[in-house]
């Protein structure tokens, strides 16, 4: 994410939810791996993003990759691509930040924006842990402290809370909605990155940080994850949460049980080893298959013919009634107000005039409606629903 001196490291409007419904829809069929046909076109798939996302340190290295950007041929995105038979196109960088989606990085790595297009499918990124040098930056500051004089918390905290809410918040939402506009087919996801330390004692011999000091950073990444997380939300993105299953796994652990390596040799300090980008990988499978499937119900439930009935209480005696048939086309809709098993109004509607207001005779609360509606094919489609008026 960084890359400090002494460091060779570097979730909605209906719109947004729209996007993801269909960026996922292309999603299907790779997600379960090869189950598709041998003709199929792979999926677009383009990474995103910082060190994180490069896997910086863990190799072997991405030949095709400019030099500074550290770039793994074993990080998570491949990873991800590999188990989707995706054709991906790989930007990421260390030490990105949010402006090197729209500006050049280094004369030789363009805008990170312009590996997009329309026919994009599926985007991943971790981003946001460079920007305004709140995370790393503090991280780094209090190594070399030594533990000496005020506290990280004491001299940091004031100032990064308000960096995080009113300069990388909005950063990561712009970088989102720029993603969004450039690929407006895709899955647009964002990962949080995973803890590096425990939330308490550290690990001082690998990992350079006094014991009273981890407390504070284990904070910060928390509330750093968070500002994703809400900047998913906002933008309609798909948020993949890394965190709760990296706790357990930070810097501090034995080697085969940690993801994230220590400061105490190797390039990638401080960052995911290649178990890390291994359960990064996983995780990310995972997350996009639980939401296809979730998805491919939808879309199967969306697209299924059926009477779709709405109501609108108007007053305590009157009721707005609807009926529309969806995926056909409805010729005319019979609905019925019962008490019980008792009629109590009828009313046919027609595909120009869909809703009715009725007038109630009856005090009773607990009502059904049944509607019986015929579409211009010849179908014929019923439903029924029970509700309870308001006093």
């Amino acid at each position: 994410m960084s890359k400090e001196a002494g460091m060779s490291m570097q979730v909605v409007g209906r719109r947004g939810r729209r996007r993801v419904v269909l960026g996922l829809v292309a999603v299907a069929a790779a997600a379960l791996g090869a189950t598709g046909s041998a003709s199929a076109a792979p999926l677009k798939y383009v990474a995103l993003g910082d060190s994180f996302s490069a896997g910086s340190g863990v190799g072997p290295p991405d030949t095709s990759a400019f030099q500074a950007c550290i770039r793994s041929d074993r990080n998570y995105p491949k990873l991800l691509a590999r188990r989707l038979g995706a054709s991906i196109k790989d930007v990421t960088c260390a030490g990105a930040d949010t402006r090197a989606f729209r500006n050049a990085q280094y004369r030789e790595v363009g805008p990170q924006l312009n590996a997009l297009s329309s026919d994009t499918e599926l985007v991943t990124m971790t981003i946001g842990g460079n920007d305004n040098s709140v995370f790393f930056g503090t991280l780094f500051a209090c190594a070399f402290t030594g533990g000496q004089g005020a506290s990280c918390e004491q001299r940091y905290a004031a100032t990064n809370d308000e960096t995080l809410r009113t300069k990388t918040f909005p950063a990561v939402v712009q970088a989102l909605k720029d993603v969004h506009d450039r690929a407006p087919r895709a899955t647009v996801a964002i990962l949080t990155y995973p803890m590096l330390l425990p939330p308490t004692g550290g690990c001082r011999a690998r990992v350079p940080i006094a014991e009273r000091d981890v407390p504070y950073i284990h904070r910060l990444q928390l509330q750093l994850n968070e500002v994703l997380r809400q900047a998913a939300r906002q933008t309609g993105s798909f948020l993949i949460d890394v965190e709760p299953a990296s706790v357990g796994h930070d810097a501090c652990q034995a080697d085969g049980v940690r993801w994230v390596e220590p400061a105490s040799g190797g390039q990638n300090i401080l960052h995911p080893g290649a178990p890390g980008m291994n359960a990064m990988a996983a995780k990310a499978f995972d997350a996009l298959k639980d939401r296809r499937d979730q998805t491919t119900s939808a879309v199967r439930e969306a697209t299924r013919p059926g009477v779709v009935l709405t109501r609108r209480a108007i007053g305590s005696r009157r009721l707005q009634v609807g009926c529309t048939l969806r995926a056909a086309t409805m010729r005319s809709c019979t609905v019925t107000v019962l008490s019980g098993s008792r009629p109590l109004t009828t009313v046919k509607l027609t595909r120009s005039r869909s809703t009715r207001t009725v007038t109630l005779r009856s005090s009773a609360r607990r009502l059904t409606l049944r509607a019986t509606a015929l579409s211009t094919g010849g179908q014929r489609y019923t439903t029924r629903r029970t509700f309870t008026r308001s006093r």
